[in-house]
């Protein structure tokens, strides 16, 4: 079964991933702050980043990454997810989901029971 493993806007992990177990890599642009500082190494494995970028400035890192996903009316958690479904991949374990707000934390939880 493929597996991917989605970065979203919370605090990274705290130990260094097991890339070799994941057909896919990604983040959304929020988390990609996050990632830049953690480990560059994270960021090197990423197959895309998406969002409205409205998190980070693109700026310096290859572009052929970045999806840019602009709809307001979705998170880019969610639009991340769709992605990710698109590519036919079905089992994704998520870093990032509880950190920040609690609004946030129950959007997430909302949109994963969702998806």
């Amino acid at each position: 079964m493929k597996k991917a493993l989605l970065y979203i806007n919370g605090e990274p992990p705290k130990n260094l991933i097991d890339f070799s177990k994941y057909n896919l890599v990604a983040c959304t642009d929020g988390a990609l702050n996050y990632l830049l500082k953690f480990d560059s190494e994270i960021v090197s494995k990423l197959d895309f980043i998406s969002g409205d970028f409205d998190s980070h400035i693109v700026e310096d890192l290859n572009n052929e990454k970045f999806i840019e996903t602009p709809d307001q009316n979705k998170t880019d958690f969610q639009k991340a997810l769709e992605i990710i479904l698109e590519k036919g991949i079905e089992n994704v374990d998520v870093y990032g989901g509880s950190g920040g707000e609690m609004d946030h934390f129950l959007g997430n939880l909302s949109v994963a029971d969702f998806m």
